[in-house]
């Protein structure tokens, strides 16, 4: 699954899920799929149809929850991005009848560039992302992360 439909997939989301959660181990956490566990690191099956199956005997405890933690969130962007800065942000709105909305941004790569013969900071990878859950904005605003650093 590619970053992009990954990211499409986040944007969708309402709450925690188990196979966004295999998902985003397989494209970007280095985990691989196999039908029976192999040194530890298999942790769910790829179906035929192209879903992910995490069955509950044991088999999906190696899945970190990344929809569901912001510590298991928060921990995947510093493995993929180390060094990056994480901003996370809730904002309320008078139509949203109080429920908060939640933003993050992560940002690599800073570097110092002259503006106006001043030093001014400057990151060269940015992602943002939004969603009712803080876990799921920085799944979002991380994947955006990646792959602009992968076209860059």
């Amino acid at each position: 699954m590619s970053h992009a439909d990954l990211i499409e997939k986040l944007e969708k989301l309402e709450g925690p899920d188990r196979e966004a959660d295999c998902q985003i181990g397989v494209a970007v956490d280095g985990f691989v799929t196999e039908e029976r566990p192999y040194k530890g690191v298999i942790y769910c099956r790829l179906d035929p149809d192209g879903t992910f199956t995490c069955p509950g005997q044991g088999a999906d405890m190696l899945v970190p929850r990344y929809t569901a933690s912001l510590d298991a969130a928060v921990a995947l962007v510093e493995r993929v991005l180390p060094g990056c800065d994480i901003c996370l942000q809730d904002i309320r709105a008078d139509f949203r009848d109080g429920e908060a909305r939640h933003i993050a941004e992560v940002m690599h790569d800073l570097r110092w560039v002259m503006d106006e013969g001043f030093p001014e900071p400057t990151y060269l990878t940015k992602g943002s992302g939004q969603s009712n859950s803080r876990p799921i904005a920085l799944l979002i605003a991380a994947l955006l992360a990646l792959q602009e650093n992968s076209n860059g």
